[in-house]
């Protein structure tokens, strides 16, 4: 269980809260507030064990977000509540989960609406079926991940089915393309054929009378 959390900057507690159940005095709540003086301000996120707690704390934009965790609460959740702590915390305070607050002086209101939201989140990760929400979202985000992965398959498949098709409709008109001008080249050469079996005849004919010419002289008295 989680059983005590704040968030820390600038030399000060601004807001923190325990759960309702937890036996959690405020000598305690003092004693950790001293501790956490020395966690240094670089960004980072970090367990250790002291006076029989797990301390789980985050480090973000110079703004430590901590909790206090029995031994049988798994890290995994610790950090969980933490991060979602820690998206809240600028939510109400900046309006934007993304977006880290310009100044951390709060007003009543504010400092109501962030003891609120730790109070409902240490209720929220402290019920028992907590893990196997976060099992199920796992399993949803695994799915989910899975599916786009699918469909980003689908999507260069069908890329890769289109540039097929345009392939093929280039070799389509490519052989169309050299169907005519097979069929050009070939009359080309037929004519050629013709053209030469033209010469070669007439070459012939006049080979043939030249012969006469010479054997039965030119009138062709002697072969009369």
């Amino acid at each position: 269980m989680i059983v005590y959390s704040l968030v820390h900057s600038e030399g000060r507690v601004i807001c923190k809260a325990h759960w309702k159940h937890a036996d959690f005095d405020e000598e305690t709540c003092r004693s950790i507030n001293q501790m956490i003086e020395k966690i240094p301000r670089y960004d980072n996120r970090y367990t250790f064990k002291s006076e029989g707690y797990l301390h789980h704390y985050i480090v973000e934009h110079q703004i430590l977000y901590f909790c206090v965790a029995r031994p049988n609460m798994p890290s995994r959740i610790a950090f969980e509540f933490l991060d979602d702590l820690k998206k809240n915390f600028k939510r109400i305070l900046t309006g934007n989960e993304s977006s880290y607050p310009l100044d951390l002086k709060t007003s009543v209101s504010e400092q109501n609406a962030l003891g609120s939201m730790i109070r409902e989140k240490l209720e929220q990760f402290n019920h028992p079926d907590t893990d196997k929400i976060s099992a199920a979202r796992r399993q949803i985000e695994d799915v989910k991940q899975v599916m786009l992965q699918n469909i980003d398959s689908v999507i260069r498949r069908g890329e890769h089915i289109d540039t097929l098709v345009d392939r093929t409709s280039e070799l389509s008109a490519y052989a169309d393309n050299f169907k005519v001008r097979s069929r050009t080249l070939q009359r080309k050469i037929m004519w050629q054929n013709i053209k030469t079996l033209g010469v070669l005849v007439l070459c012939v004919i006049t080979l043939c009378t030249l012969l006469g010419m010479m054997v039965c002289d030119i009138d062709f008295r002697k072969c009369r």
